[in-house]
């Protein structure tokens, strides 16, 4: 018989719904890029209004000069420009003051050492223009950043923009990796919010929000590891509209080791449950980007507990004798070319559920990949070749992360988490 439902082992049968869960969870993001392609593009005439960048610094000596520059490379004029000292003990904010003998209109504004958030209020308070950007300071700005991601701001509704991020020049496999992720998230992120005008997934590296309401809002949150995403659902819950803009993009520094990816992902992981748990209300509203998000998370949380047992019985249970099929076996396991393999071998081996519930999400993740590639116009290099290739073992690092995350979280243990 070519397909079986179930298999001869128990543990593998009971796999089978995780996996359909899995399935369908990475298949919503793809379902609501392909909807994109048939929604128009929402036309927005340019909008024109003073804008003010806040650039929030702790110890950025390396970045600090190359991020102010590239704001101020942008087409966009007239532009106030405040570098907001958060305690350094680096030459960051002689490099600042630097750069503001040669132009007036950028600023240094010292803070006591209080992390992002504080610092970003304080420059909230300075700042004297009606939109602000909120700028890392590892991050660097296309020359149209500006006029593109202030022009959703000509619909009164939205209160807030973000931009898509790319690593600067990833240089190794692990930078490849992030940037390949940085897409993912893109597609994403610009597929919901063109589908269903809310892109609420928000990521703060450089995002565009209307200084008023912040002030409201009494600013962005201290005690959320994410104050980007805690601000962009407080006031989404509130009614009003977050923008993701394609056109507006920038890069930003990726993570050099493992150790800091890990933490920094964790910190993202975790702070995502905060906001989630705080706003968990909207979950009882008809806000799909919102549902989304939970579901993503919830699956996620669930499945980094039990991935590294079930992947490790299911690669010992079909493990095939001989060194060189084993090593075969291994590297296909752990590659692209092992779904492609095996929809090439089902004449011979027929289909059980499972693997092709597992070859499935390979396939659409894969493609996923691919598409958010293609579609920014990313540069196909032997490096991104080799990250699409062995994705896979990058999400099991993710999904380490995702595991710190819910213990932390749970843990309810206070701690600060460093970009």
């Amino acid at each position: 018989m070519l397909f079986n439902l179930l298999t001869a082992d128990s543990i593998l049968n009971l796999a089978i719904p995780v996996y359909i869960v899995i399935l369908a969870t990475i298949s919503i993001p793809f379902i609501v890029f392909l909807a994109s392609l048939f929604k128009k593009k929402e036309r927005l005439g340019a909008y024109k209004n003073s804008v003010s960048v806040m650039i929030p610094f702790f110890n950025n000596e390396l970045t600090i000069k190359k991020c102010v520059e590239s704001v101020l490379a942008t087409k966009f004029k007239p532009l106030e420009i405040i570098c907001i000292d958060d305690g350094s003990t680096d030459d960051s904010a002689i490099i600042v003051k630097a750069l503001m003998k040669a132009h007036s209109n950028v600023k240094l504004l010292k803070v006591e050492h209080g992390g992002k958030a504080q610092a970003l209020n304080g420059g909230l308070k300075a700042a004297k223009n009606e939109l602000v950007i909120t700028l890392d300071s590892d991050t660097y700005l296309d020359k149209n950043f500006i006029t593109e991601i202030i022009k959703p701001f000509a619909d009164p509704k939205v209160a807030a923009s973000h931009s898509m991020v790319f690593v600067e020049s990833p240089k190794n496999l692990l930078e490849n990796f992030q940037d390949l992720e940085y897409c993912l998230y893109n597609l994403i992120r610009f597929s919901f919010a063109k589908v269903f005008r809310d892109a609420v997934w928000f990521f703060g590296a450089a995002a565009c929000y209307r200084r008023k309401l912040l002030l409201k809002e009494k600013g962005f949150s201290s005690t959320s590891l994410t104050e980007d995403m805690e601000i962009a659902m407080r006031l989404s819950s509130k009614g009003m509209l977050i923008s993701a803009v394609s056109t507006a993009r920038c890069t930003t520094q990726a993570c050099r080791t493992i150790k800091q990816l890990f933490f920094q992902r964790l910190r993202w992981f975790a702070g995502g449950w905060q906001s989630l748990t705080k706003f968990r209300s909207k979950l009882m509203k008809p806000d799909v980007p919102i549902l989304f998000l939970y579901l993503n998370h919830f699956v996620w949380s669930f499945f980094s507990i039990i991935v590294y047992p079930l992947t490790a019985y299911q690669l010992f249970y079909w493990m095939p004798q001989g060194l060189i099929e084993q090593a075969f076996y291994i590297f296909r396991w752990f590659s692209i070319v092992g779904p492609i393999y095996w929809v090439y071998k089902i004449p011979e081996w027929g289909v059980l559920l499972l693997p092709l519930l597992g070859v499935m999400t390979g396939i659409i993740s894969s493609l996923m990949l691919i598409i958010s590639t293609l579609y920014f116009r990313q540069k196909i290099t032997f490096g991104r070749i080799i990250a699409i290739t062995f994705f896979f073992p990058y999400t099991l690092i993710l999904n380490a992360a995702w595991v710190g995350s819910i213990l932390f979280f749970f843990a309810r243990k206070k701690a600060k988490f460093k970009d």
